[in-house]
């Protein structure tokens, strides 16, 4: 009995698996009622099955709650997108943005796009790290829109003054 608590309790907590099939259901609620097991495992078997009907009634609510989102409304940080939609969010948006900013150079601001073009790969990051479950995904949003900048800065510092072991400096007459 412990076995199978503690099977039902590991899916549970890694939170892919919510519903309880039948038989499992019945030896849990078994365990609950059987006086001559332990308090903690009775009491852990009845927890297990309230966070697996709280889990489905959760899931129905969301359901019910937000309709699916499509990749193009970059503007929406509180739904989730997947890999493809990120993929189309990453490319697709940004080619309509200049495609726009081109059509109509005189009215918009290249500073206008930019600044939507940064909402877009944030958003596109946020949502993908909901999709993801993770627990700080602004941060990670963040972090992953500022890398290849700091990478880039990186790239820019002034090399050595003098030769090492790969030559010369760069532009040095011999």
């Amino acid at each position: 009995m412990l076995t199978k608590i503690a099977q039902v309790g590991y899916r549970l907590y890694d939170y892919d698996w919510d519903k309880l099939d039948q038989d499992e259901r019945q030896q849990l609620m078994a365990c609950l009622a059987d006086n001559r097991l332990s308090p903690i495992l009775r009491l852990n078997a009845g927890l297990l099955v309230q966070l697996s009907e709280q889990r489905v009634i959760e899931k129905q609510r969301a359901k019910e709650q937000r309709p699916d989102t499509r990749f193009w409304q970059f503007w929406q940080f509180d739904r989730r997108i997947n890999r493809l939609g990120l993929l189309a969010q990453l490319t697709l948006v940004p080619l309509v943005m200049v495609a726009v900013y081109l059509l109509f150079i005189n009215v918009l601001s290249a500073w206008v796009i930019i600044g939507l073009l940064l909402l877009n790969t944030f958003s596109a990051l946020l949502r993908r790290s909901h999709d993801l479950n993770r627990k700080y995904p602004v941060f990670e949003a963040v972090l992953l829109i500022c890398m290849p900048y700091l990478i880039l800065l990186y790239l820019l510092l002034p090399g050595v003054k003098h030769a090492n072991q790969y030559g010369p400096q760069p532009g040095e007459k011999r």
